[in-house]
């Protein structure tokens, strides 16, 4: 069974081990994937699941990193579907900005650790919120 799935709607090759789409047009990026986070493959099996992607139909890195599916449809079963993120309401639908923490991640941590990285979260929003929508906190608050 190959690690890959190319998405022909969107354009997209999915590692669906990994869970989400490769920001890559060529070959040798696949490949690096591979190598880099699948290394119980043979070389050549890693070739031959890279070789079965149509990389000439693969949309490009920058549009990769901002797909988003439109979300009147279901959830692509491939890619990883998270819950514990913050939306910001003030952008526009088809560009909102989305931030997360992995919980799965934290769960280890120390609840001092999960503290932090809820309030990092809590800032990139709010830096969010001030470089794209002009957003200031009031003195004091």
């Amino acid at each position: 069974m190959s690690l890959l799935y190319f998405h022909p709607d969107y354009s997209i090759v999915i590692c669906t081990s990994c869970q989400y789409a490769l920001q890559t047009t060529t070959l040798s990026g696949i490949l690096s994937h591979l190598m880099r986070f699948h290394k119980g493959y043979s070389p050549a099996e890693r070739q031959a699941m890279a070789a079965d992607v149509p990389t000439a139909l693969l949309a490009p890195p920058d549009q990769v990193k901002h797909f988003q599916p439109p979300p009147t449809l279901p959830p692509i079963p491939q890619l990883a579907t998270f819950t514990d993120g913050i939306a910001c309401k003030l952008c526009p639908a088809d560009q909102i900005y989305i931030c997360r923490q992995n919980i799965e991640k934290l769960k280890p941590c120390k609840k001092k650790q999960r503290d932090h990285n809820t309030v990092l979260a809590k800032d990139a929003m709010i830096a969010h919120l001030g470089a794209v929508h002009g957003w200031r906190r009031k003195q004091g608050a």
